[in-house]
């Protein structure tokens, strides 16, 4: 017999909880330098996940669930998003992944230049608390 001690969520619904922003969901409103990033490691290297090197760019911007890819990027820099389905693509830090060593001045701070290193336009980084139904 298996007995599930923790918070049983219901198995349609997602969540998002962190320090952070929301960008559009459409590709087209991505910088074209980051559609780029995302195309080359994706589809054009050895590793990527598309590992297709007929699918052109603007297939890949047609076709591609570009929200797992980029996750793929952020996670590089402890950053995560998820789509919400109606209203953006979240991205943030989860607070179990803050470093007790820095502000939150200072955490939000990094989180903003590292997104605008990658050529996104971050206005603001708040805290985002969001539930959805997928």
């Amino acid at each position: 017999m298996k007995r599930k001690i923790d918070f049983v969520t219901n198995s349609s619904s997602t969540s998002f909880i962190g320090w952070g922003t929301i960008i559009s969901d459409e590709i087209k409103d991505l910088p074209a330098m980051f559609q780029t990033i995302m195309y080359d490691k994706y589809c054009k290297s050895e590793s990527g996940s598309w590992k297709n090197n007929d699918l052109t760019f603007d297939d890949y911007l047609i076709y591609s669930d570009w929200v797992d890819d980029l996750d793929g990027i952020l996670r590089e820099y402890n950053i995560q998003c998820q789509i919400t389905g109606y209203d953006g693509v979240v991205i943030g830090l989860h607070p179990k992944d803050l470093d007790e060593n820095k502000t939150l001045k200072e955490t939000k701070d990094e989180i903003k230049r590292i997104l605008e290193n990658l050529g996104l336009k971050i206005s603001n980084i708040e805290f985002i608390e969001k539930t959805w139904y997928s």
